[in-house]
């Protein structure tokens, strides 16, 4: 079941190579290069793309996607190491992936049921993830559509809900 889990939020997390370009000029340009051309490249940083100049650039860094990293550390962790996935969990939200994030979480509290840090990290990650999701449902009540509403509200127990001590 946790492998699964793990799985699904493993594909679920969006996976963004972190590249660095070194200018000339002194900055740096962090995200992905998406073309790279003989006198040019294209790197996507955020929701912008630049295109440069290969006569301004020192040096690229190229680097592991935050998700290989998670992947990588995950297969290294022992599955009994409580504190090593803590810190992998800490790991995913310094690094925006929340589906993992969750699941590592998760397995603290499955190791550490009174781990507080993990409790109270993992309590604000599920409301995130599932309060657009009750939102929803509120909306499908509000219409009168109460077994889409239904369908949806047994869809969030199903993902979220782990028993009377959840966060």
């Amino acid at each position: 079941m946790r492998r699964a889990f793990l799985l699904v939020a493993i594909l679920a997390a969006v996976c963004v190579r972190a590249d660095t370009v070194y200018l000339k000029n002194g900055r740096q340009l962090v995200g992905k290069i998406i073309e790279e051309g003989r006198h040019e490249l294209r790197i996507r940083a955020g929701t912008s793309e630049v295109t440069v100049p290969r006569s301004q650039i020192v040096r690229i860094e190229r680097g592991k996607a935050p998700l290989e990293v998670y992947q990588e550390r995950a297969a290294a962790l022992a599955d009994d190491d409580a504190e090593g996935h803590f810190k992998l969990a800490l790991y995913c939200l310094d690094h925006k992936l929340t589906n993992p994030a969750i699941a590592e979480l998760r397995r603290v509290l499955e190791l550490q049921p009174d781990h507080k840090q993990a409790r109270s990290l993992l309590g604000p990650l599920i409301a995130q993830r599932s309060g657009p999701l009750l939102e929803r449902a509120r909306a499908l009540q509000a219409q009168g559509n109460y077994e889409e509403a239904e369908k949806l509200l047994i869809a969030i127990l199903e993902k979220y809900y782990d028993g009377p001590d959840a966060p």
